[in-house]
């Protein structure tokens, strides 16, 4: 007996339970011709968006439909379940995008609107740093012996005898107001290094090391670069860096400019002069740098936005405008969720959540019933009595 198998077509996919069809031609030895019908088929899935890769267990042949032969399904199935162990164990997860493009299956139900209210945009002409915190800035005593950490922010700022110490690099800046002017520290106080080993051993803090060169391999270092613009933010901010005034260049094919000397991305529409920006996924637009932002949707953006040419040094934002190509693609790569498997029993957080001043300090998320722990610095979240979320 001889089986073809032609190519399945997805039917579903949850992202856990894949199922397919695929017409089946059968051929005994001796018959003049095939008899065709089809398969469906379903196999549990596990996948990683880093190899592109979607691996296939518990492979089942669900059901056959010979109208030409019936009293051969059993035969069929058997066989053809034989084969599925032997020959489909991955699929390409391009493959599957594909497929889930054709079955249009994107999320087109009900959601929960999202807020886009513009953050503060600042623009800067020379290296700077953004530092987040989030809301009134809140101190607490630690360990440290007259030291007091805030704690609403995710890089280490350390307060002692009126003084602010901030962990750039391989040092410290020094301040007595978080709005700066930020200076090198030649001197740290022991209170201040020691909450600096308690929070590194516990890996629940960024120091702001810095990238490494990309000629030498070297982390830059307080004693040898240039200490950047510290910029504090309590309210949602977005900072874009020019490397000095901004500098633009036309993208051919469209009306649109775009700053060449800055790693964010900033456009300007010539016919009306509008500014564009896109961080986050999101777009906002102002008349000036310098002006009122607001959020414009995808589909809102000029129609140049669309025509922004494959290869141009800007063709990655296509991915975040509507009615695009790369734009349906991100769509439904983003709704596919990476997948490790874990031996659940002994799975845990490294690092654990750490709350300083000992216990969960909650505040209401605005228009939801979570609350969140404002003194942790990765997000956690509780949803109800005992129940906690974090990532």
């Amino acid at each position: 007996m001889t089986y073809t198998v032609y190519q399945p077509q997805m039917r579903s996919w949850d992202q856990v339970r894949l199922t397919a069809q695929a017409v089946v031609a059968t051929q005994p030895v001796g018959a003049p011709e095939p008899y065709y019908g089809t398969a469906s088929f379903s196999a549990m899935t596990t996948t990683d968006k880093v190899m592109r890769v979607v691996t296939l267990d518990d492979l089942s042949v669900t059901a056959v439909d010979f109208p030409a032969d019936p009293t051969q399904s059993a035969t069929y199935s058997s066989a053809l379940g034989s084969w599925l162990l032997t020959v489909a164990t991955t699929l390409p997860l391009d493959r599957l995008e594909a497929d889930l493009a054709i079955l249009n299956a994107q999320n087109t139900g009900v959601t929960q609107p999202v807020r886009n209210t513009a953050p503060t945009f600042l623009f800067a002409q020379k290296p700077s740093v953004l530092i987040q915190v989030q809301g009134t800035p809140v101190f607490q005593a630690t360990a440290g012996a007259g030291a007091e950490r805030l704690v609403n922010t995710s890089v280490l700022i350390v307060r002692t005898g009126g003084q602010l110490y901030l962990h750039l690099w391989d040092g410290y800046l020094k301040a007595t107001d978080l709005k700066g002017p930020w200076t090198r520290a030649t001197f740290v106080p022991s209170s201040v290094t020691s909450v600096g080993t308690a929070v590194t051993a516990s890996k629940s803090v960024d120091l702001l090391t810095g990238r490494k060169d990309l000629r030498t391999g070297t982390l830059p270092s307080l004693k040898t670069t240039p200490i950047p613009d510290i910029v504090v933010a309590t309210q949602p901010t977005s900072l874009v860096v020019f490397a000095g005034v901004p500098q633009w260049a036309p993208l051919d094919g469209t009306q649109l400019t775009h700053a060449t000397n800055t790693v964010s991305h900033v456009f300007q529409y010539l016919p009306t002069q509008a500014y564009y920006v896109l961080t986050s996924g999101r777009w906002f637009t102002s008349p000036a740098l310098s002006g009122s932002w607001t959020f414009v949707a995808s589909t809102g953006l000029p129609r140049d936005f669309a025509r922004i040419p494959l290869n141009s040094p800007k063709e990655n934002v296509l991915a975040s405008v509507s009615g695009t190509t790369q734009a349906q693609e991100a769509v439904i790569a983003n709704g596919i969720a990476q997948m490790t498997r874990v031996d659940a029993p002994s799975v845990r957080m490294d690092p654990t959540p750490v709350f300083d001043g000992g216990d969960p300090k909650l505040i209401p998320i605005e228009g939801t019933s979570l609350n969140q722990a404002f003194n942790c610095v990765l997000s956690v979240i509780r949803t109800g009595p005992g129940s906690w979320y974090t990532v």
